[in-house]
């Protein structure tokens, strides 16, 4: 863009200093912009509704719903072990690399969900899930 811009307007940018100076304030800004987000990104937040009935994981467009009765297994791993074992066998909700990693099991066996959200928030959603009560947990958000 920025040679583009050069080779149309030469005589303008050069030929008036405020004009330069936006022109390189301008390159500055949009060079910043494209390095700061390719550096960090944008990944939506994980949304974990666990109502009693349901268990409901969403992710920007992505979402799953769970009857608690088809689970079999719910288990907090480390990340190192999830990455190595269980990352590309798994649908995952996560929004950076977290600590440890809830995985939940279903009864048809090919349904394994990882959800990557802060380690507190995992105790009290494994707890509210071994207790299968309609204990509401609410937006159990990752930041």
């Amino acid at each position: 863009m920025q040679f583009l811009s050069w080779s149309f307007w030469h005589e303008e940018i050069t030929g008036n200093p405020e004009t330069m100076m936006w022109y390189w304030v301008g390159q500055l800004g949009i060079g910043g912009i494209v390095l700061v987000g390719g550096f960090l990104g944008f990944t939506p937040r994980v949304h974990v509704t666990w109502n009693g009935l349901i268990l409901a994981v969403s992710q920007g467009r992505r979402s799953s719903k769970i009857n608690p009765e088809s689970i079999t297994n719910c288990q907090i791993i480390p990340a190192l072990r999830y990455y190595r074992e269980w990352d590309r066998r798994v649908e995952r909700y996560m929004t950076h690399i977290p600590d440890d990693v809830l995985l939940i099991f279903t009864e048809s066996g090919t349904t394994a969900i990882a959800i990557g959200i802060n380690p507190d928030a995992h105790a009290v959603l494994l707890t509210a899930i071994h207790k299968i009560e309609p204990t509401e947990v609410k937006a159990l958000n990752a930041v």
